[in-house]
């Protein structure tokens, strides 16, 4: 089981890594934005992405916790709560 808790817990470090990506992508769609078609278009790709995301740490998360020794889960959750440290 450590081997397969190991393996979800990078795929939530990569998976947030994304996110962090994508929100500075936010930032300057947001920084350009004009109202035009085109901009919307840019402007609503990263929110799909970001729930997307959402939905996918969420579910790692849980089934982390799951997999974690009882002694584990209040750093586990702490963990999970902290996303961009």
């Amino acid at each position: 089981m450590p081997g397969k808790l190991t393996k979800k817990r990078k795929i939530r470090e990569g998976q947030r890594a994304h996110v962090t990506k994508v929100l500075g992508s936010v930032d300057e769609v947001l920084k350009k934005y004009d109202g035009s078609k085109s901009a919307k278009d840019r402007k609503t790709r990263p929110s799909i992405t970001l729930n997307e995301k959402l939905v996918t740490l969420k579910a790692l998360d849980e089934s982390i916790l799951f997999a974690v020794e009882d002694g584990e889960t209040e750093s586990e959750i702490e963990e999970s709560e902290n996303f961009c440290g």
